[in-house]
C-alpha cells in the first residue's frame, strides 16, 4: 500500500511534538521547561487551532503523548494546556467522538495566577482561544489583574478587550468593575490605558503570534529558508 504523504502542517506538528517531548523528558523534577520548549508547545497548538483539518490521527496521538508526559509533573496544568487544546481541536475534525476535552473555565481560573510567570503563560494561551473564553468570568479575572498586580497588567487589559463586541462595551464593563482593593490604582490604570492606541495593549500577543508563525515556517522549510506568509 502506498504511504500517504504527510501534509506540511502535519510534518511540522509531529516535529514540534517530538522536540517538545525530547526536551521535556530530560527536565529535572522541579525545573520548568525553557522558553524555547514552551514556544514549541504553543506553535503546535496554533497549528491545531488553524489547521486541524490537515492533521491526522498520528498528530492526535502525539499530542496525547505530550499530555501523558506532562501529567506526571507536580502542576500538570501548566504544560498540558496547549496539548489538551490541540487534542480538543483535532478530535472534532478527525470525528473521534470526543468533544469538549478542554474545560475553558479551568484556563480562566488561572488567568489571575499569583505567580507572574504562570499568569503570563495563562494569558498567552488564553489569547489563542479567546473566542472560547466565557467573557464575564474571564474579564473579571483580567480586570482584577489590572487592579492588583504589577506585571503583565497591559497584557491582561489587552486580552480583556477582545472579549467584548466593541470598545464602548469594553470600556463600560471596565468602568463598572469594582475591585475590593486597589480601587484608586485601578482607576488610574484604566484611565492611562484608554489614552493608549488599542493595538499597543496587545503588542506582546501579536509579537508572540508572529514568533510562532516564523517557528512553524522554519519547522516546515528549515531555518535557512526565507520567511513567507503562513
Amino acid at each position: 500500500m502506498k504511504k500517504i504523504k504527510e501534509t506540511p502542517h502535519e510534518a511540522a506538528f509531529i516535529a514540534l511534538t517530538d522536540r517538545w517531548r525530547c526536551a521535556y523528558s530530560r527536565l529535572e523534577k522541579m525545573k520548568a521547561p525553557s522558553r524555547e520548549t514552551d514556544l514549541d508547545a504553543l506553535a503546535a497548538m496554533l497549528i491545531s487551532i488553524e489547521h486541524s483539518s490537515r492533521l491526522s490521527l498520528k498528530c492526535f496521538r502525539a499530542a496525547e503523548a505530550c499530555i501523558s508526559l506532562a501529567s506526571v509533573r507536580m502542576f500538570p496544568w501548566i504544560d498540558s494546556f496547549p496539548w489538551i487544546i490541540a487534542c480538543d481541536r483535532m478530535a472534532e475534525s478527525l470525528q473521534l467522538g470526543q468533544k469538549n476535552l478542554f474545560d475553558y473555565e479551568i484556563l480562566v481560573d488561572h488567568l489571575d495566577e499569583p505567580n507572574s510567570a504562570l499568569r503570563l503563560w495563562a494569558l498567552e494561551i488564553g489569547w489563542f482561544v479567546r473566542e472560547l473564553l466565557p467573557p464575564e468570568q474571564a474579564s473579571a479575572k483580567l480586570f482584577l489583574n489590572v487592579a492588583n498586580t504589577i506585571a503583565h497588567t497591559t497584557d491582561s487589559w489587552g486580552l480583556a478587550a477582545t472579549l467584548f463586541a466593541d470598545k464602548e462595551d469594553f470600556y463600560e464593563a471596565a468602568d463598572e468593575f469594582d475591585p475590593e482593593d486597589f480601587k484608586e490604582q485601578y482607576a488610574e490604570r484604566i484611565a492611562f490605558y484608554k489614552k493608549i492606541y488599542p493595538l499597543n495593549w496587545q503588542a506582546h500577543f501579536w509579537q508572540l503570534e508572529a514568533q510562532l508563525r516564523r517557528r512553524i515556517q522554519q519547522t516546515i522549510e528549515g531555518p535557512e529558508q526565507s520567511l513567507i506568509s503562513f
